[in-house]
């Protein structure tokens, strides 16, 4: 009875230090790396054979190796998305600019009125900062329509810039179908 206890007692402590099973991620593909920066890992691969996206209520799965990592944090103080309207008094001259609608579908109206004579470069971007679109207006024509369905839904950085390239104002865009 006492070698029987001394067999269960010894095997529990061998099983305490043994590891049956490491479930480290690893992945089948005909190429891949992993390059390492001072702020940055960068991990891909080359012909993931079986990827797959599934949608269900409320939630998308993506199959595969290599998954974005999302954080949701909470700002201390809230962005306004909307916020579409821009004064400016300086002494190269007066600007108001105006975009809307805020979320825009298919047409953003841009307003821009201006005692410079000088030409306002647009810039759209998606957030990875990624231009996908740019455009000049001229100031002595008030209201620019830009037709924006070619986009994908998402959230775009809107940007004036005067022709030097100096940044005017920039606006949080939201493009819904």
């Amino acid at each position: 009875m006492r070698l029987r206890l001394l067999f269960i007692v010894l095997g529990l402590g061998v099983l305490t230090f043994t590891h049956a099973q490491n479930l480290s991620p690893s992945v089948i593909s005909p190429s891949g790396d992993v390059s390492y920066g001072p702020s940055l890992s960068l991990e891909w691969t080359l012909g993931e054979i079986a990827i797959n996206t599934i949608h269900a209520r409320n939630r998308i799965y993506t199959e595969g190796f290599h998954q974005p990592v999302l954080f949701v944090a909470i700002l201390e103080t809230p962005v306004d998305f909307l916020e579409t309207e821009y004064t400016q008094n300086s002494a190269a001259g007066d600007i108001k600019i105006t975009a809307h609608p805020n979320p825009v579908t298919a047409i953003l109206k841009v307003t821009v009125e201006s005692s410079d004579p000088a030409e306002i470069l647009l810039h759209i971007s998606d957030l990875s900062g990624k231009l996908v679109m740019s455009t000049e207006i001229d100031p002595t024509i008030i209201t620019t329509e830009l037709d924006l369905r070619f986009l994908p839904s998402g959230m775009y950085l809107l940007q004036f810039r005067e022709e030097n390239g100096k940044m005017i104002k920039a606006y949080k865009i939201a493009k819904i179908q």
